[in-house]
């Protein structure tokens, strides 16, 4: 299976919702992701349920939203990330982290996060530089860990000179 071809599939799926509710979407897709063997009926509904989620949060909230999705292979796992362009985790980032711990899961380790407003080195990657941001990784890691998983996540302290 194609996780690239399949999130697309959804998003054409969601194009005129998203475009009446004034829902803009920005896609970075890693061309070079290998073929995946899972059912690809049961990862579209999961990718239509986070993205519905995040349509009716951003809604709610604004009445607009911008959804930033990235593909990317991280040595020999594939992530796909979910958050807002201000790095904010979003109510959908915290149902995906607890269908994730609901798994045979020990471990998730959460990418990377940002430290200054202008630190953000991709799109959907998850921000920590306002004491606004922490609940809602707070939520986030909460989520996962109901059934005993555990969170860990990687902090940018650098500088992104993009």
């Amino acid at each position: 299976m194609d996780i690239n071809k399949i999130i697309k599939t959804v998003l054409g799926l969601r194009a005129y919702e998203q475009k009446v509710n004034n829902i803009k979407v920005n896609t970075q897709f890693d061309p070079d992701l290998p073929e995946v063997i899972a059912d690809g009926f049961q990862l579209q509904q999961v990718f239509i349920n986070i993205i519905i989620n995040a349509e009716h949060f951003m809604i709610e909230a604004h009445g607009r939203g911008m959804l930033n999705i990235t593909t990317e292979r991280v040595e020999n796992t594939i992530k796909a990330s979910f958050a807002d362009e201000a790095g904010a985790v979003t109510d959908m980032s915290v149902e995906l982290y607890r269908r994730l711990g609901e798994g045979d899961i020990g471990l998730i380790v959460s990418s990377f996060a940002f430290v200054s407003p202008h630190g953000q080195a991709i799109r959907a990657q998850y921000g920590i530089y306002a004491d606004e941001m922490i609940p809602g990784l707070r939520r986030m890691a909460k989520a996962a860990q109901q059934d005993g998983t555990k969170v860990a996540a990687v902090v940018q302290s650098g500088h992104h000179l993009g």
